[in-house]
């Protein structure tokens, strides 16, 4: 059985791993505390904060069905909100997303989704992949403190492009391709209330 190191427990390490856990030997490594990647969620006693991605959607027949027995046992439900565009005083734009494809969240908060997707799966949490060493067949993966993680036939980045190019080797032949991608930054005001 063929051995595969993802790295990155967000949605699409864990939708990876959730598709070829059964036919291969699957190690997840995620460096946060957490699953979930950009579906994380902060707690700040008393409040919790969906911080990362408010939203998601199910384009494709494939991924709306993926989500059906989420949406059955309430982890994921649809959010058709109302959303208003200011600019300084004046309101430039007023409209609800009932057009295209649905928007989801997940309750009780966006982690949910990810935790249920980690269930039956091998995640090693708190551990940062820092360098990945081609062998005769296939690759070494070490973490920070030049300890081993294993050798796997397989490794996977699904992290964010700039985390994925400081793992890559050089002579990556695509390398040129990923480090061209740029995120656009998205910032998030976190308050509460009393």
């Amino acid at each position: 059985m063929k051995r595969i190191a993802i790295i990155g427990a967000g949605i699409a390490g864990l939708a990876l791993a959730h598709q070829v856990h059964r036919r291969a030997e699957v190690t997840i490594f995620e460096k946060s505390r957490g699953y979930g990647g950009r579906m994380a969620t902060r707690h700040a006693n008393p409040y919790q904060f969906d911080h990362g991605a408010q939203f998601f959607t199910a384009k494709s027949a494939q991924f709306a069905n993926f989500l059906e027995p989420y949406i059955a046992a309430g982890h994921v439900t649809r959010w058709d909100a109302e959303f208003v565009e200011i600019d300084s005083d004046n309101i430039i734009c007023r409209r609800n997303w009932i057009d295209g494809p649905p928007h989801y969240v997940c309750a009780p908060q966006m982690n949910v989704l990810a935790k249920q997707m980690a269930a039956d799966l091998n995640v090693v949490l708190e551990t940062r992949a820092e360098r990945i060493v081609a062998m005769e067949s296939g690759w070494r993966l070490y973490d920070e403190k030049q300890e081993s993680l294993g050798a796997f036939d397989w490794v996977v980045l699904a992290i964010p492009a700039k985390q994925a190019l400081e793992l890559m080797p050089a002579q990556f032949a695509d390398i040129g391709i990923i480090a061209a991608k740029q995120m656009l930054g998205c910032y998030s005001l976190m308050l509460g209330f009393k």
